[in-house]
């Protein structure tokens, strides 16, 4: 597809185009693999852009705006808009486990303790960012292929929140992040699809 001069190609990826591996991964683990190894599971393309199922485009230029903050970085996040730390991600869903019955279907006996502890060998990193994974962009090239990979491992390894891991990983690469700044809940070229923007008590 052509829009504002910008060659794209989308994919939906459902039950149909992406048959489950039943034997292999829950739904929501099965959803992380194209999510964060398009560039595999995809491929053929320079820049890769990925919205969760709860996000549309909004605007025929979508795209283009997104293009054009990734422009010179390897890729574009959305800071996420409650938490602004690893830490404060996982003390928020070690506080809100017990009685969520959202979180306890999605997060019940993930090893959190045990991905802090990894991430804390590493005494350069600076815990001090949170990223929203709903929406993102990433340039193609050695970097960013070695930290999906690496953010694969920790989801896989250690815990399926991957807003969790994502700070550290991009770090680690050293991808040169710029943030999109404005809510991911509450942007102009990407809608939230869902009935209510979430409250701060949602993970």
């Amino acid at each position: 597809m052509v829009t504002s001069d910008v060659r794209f190609q989308t994919q939906t990826f459902t039950d149909e185009t992406m048959p489950p591996r039943v034997r292999a991964f829950t739904p929501r683990m099965q959803s992380r693999l194209p999510k964060i190894l398009a560039f595999e599971v995809f491929p053929g393309f320079d820049v890769y852009i990925w919205a969760d199922a709860a996000f549309q485009m909004r605007r025929k230029d979508s795209i283009k705006w997104l293009l054009d903050i990734l422009r010179g970085h390897d890729a574009a996040f959305f800071p996420h808009p409650f938490r602004s730390s690893i830490q404060a991600e996982a003390d928020f869903i070690r506080e809100k486990l017990p009685s969520s019955r959202r979180l306890i279907e999605r997060y019940q006996n993930e090893d959190g303790d045990g991905l802090l502890a990894s991430i804390k060998k590493d005494p350069a990193f600076v815990d001090n960012r949170l990223y929203a994974a709903g929406v993102f962009a990433y340039v193609k090239n050695a970097r960013t292929c070695a930290m999906m990979r690496d953010w694969w491992y920790h989801v896989t390894r250690f815990h399926l929140n991957d807003q969790l891991s994502l700070p550290y990983v991009l770090w680690r690469h050293q991808i040169d992040v710029v943030p999109v700044t404005c809510d991911i809940y509450d942007c102009p070229f990407f809608t939230f699809t869902r009935r209510s923007k979430p409250a701060a008590h949602v993970a």
